[in-house]
């Protein structure tokens, strides 16, 4: 994997706390959705949740753990495809990384 131009890491890395704040406010909601669904009792709506918020704890290290410049561009592409990093957000990095992660963009 090649490593991030050092403008693009530090626009990357001033975007993660925001991305993930929007992972965790997606996922919160998602956990509220599921409580609130009246099918099953409230032992299977509990075990619903807890499965989601397992597997949402994977996802969340995969995407914002142990961030590094080798890793910045494949996490950049995971985060954008979630749809964490905005499109108006994609303009602060370089033409050229932009154009990698988005290239239809």
């Amino acid at each position: 994997m090649q490593d991030i131009r050092e403008s693009d890491w530090k626009v990357l890395r001033g975007l993660t706390d925001v991305a993930m704040e929007r992972f965790f406010v997606e996922t919160l909601r998602e956990a509220e959705e599921k409580l609130r669904d009246t099918g099953g009792d409230s032992r299977e709506r509990f075990w619903r949740v807890h499965s989601m918020m397992l597997e949402r704890r994977k996802e969340a290290a995969e995407l914002f753990d142990n961030l590094s410049r080798s890793k910045a561009i494949i996490r950049l592409m995971m985060m954008r495809s979630r749809g964490l990093i905005t499109d108006d957000e994609m303009k602060k990095f370089s033409p050229d990384l932009a154009a990698r992660i988005d290239p239809l963009g």
